[in-house]
């Protein structure tokens, strides 16, 4: 899998963050339809609407889909509105994964957040 940018992001300053996860159900990307064949899964074009939207979005400022991200492996509550605090610390890294509902117990996808204080001290700046 590829996550783009694969750079590191330096978004300065900012008062809120908002995470999203945006989710298709067959595994492939938009634009691509799952073929399985035994049990190899491959993804080939395709232009049908289904194939170009995503199923599941989720955003930490939906109170509704906040527990599906886990911060050091701790699940966000259900019902809270981007926890800024909770996803980014100040001179910190946080290991972060998403869960699309299929269980709990096993994430789907993991990255780091490393974050640091801006010079000003108000501000978390993610630089990773």
């Amino acid at each position: 899998m590829v996550v783009l940018p694969s750079e590191t992001l330096n978004l300065g300053k900012y008062s809120k963050l908002v995470l999203q996860m945006d989710i298709k159900n067959d595994g492939c990307g938009l634009g691509y339809k799952a073929k399985v064949t035994g049990s190899a899964v491959t993804c080939g074009a395709d232009t049908s609407a289904f194939s170009n939207k995503y199923d599941l979005t989720l955003r930490t400022d939906n109170p509704q889909t906040s527990q599906y991200l886990f911060v050091d492996g701790v699940q966000l509550p259900k019902g809270v509105e981007s926890p800024s605090g909770e996803i980014l610390e100040c001179d910190k890294t946080l290991n972060h994964a998403w869960e699309d509902g299929g269980g709990w117990e096993r994430q789907d996808f993991f990255y780091t957040a490393k974050s640091v204080c801006a010079p000003d001290g108000q501000f978390v700046r993610l630089t990773k």
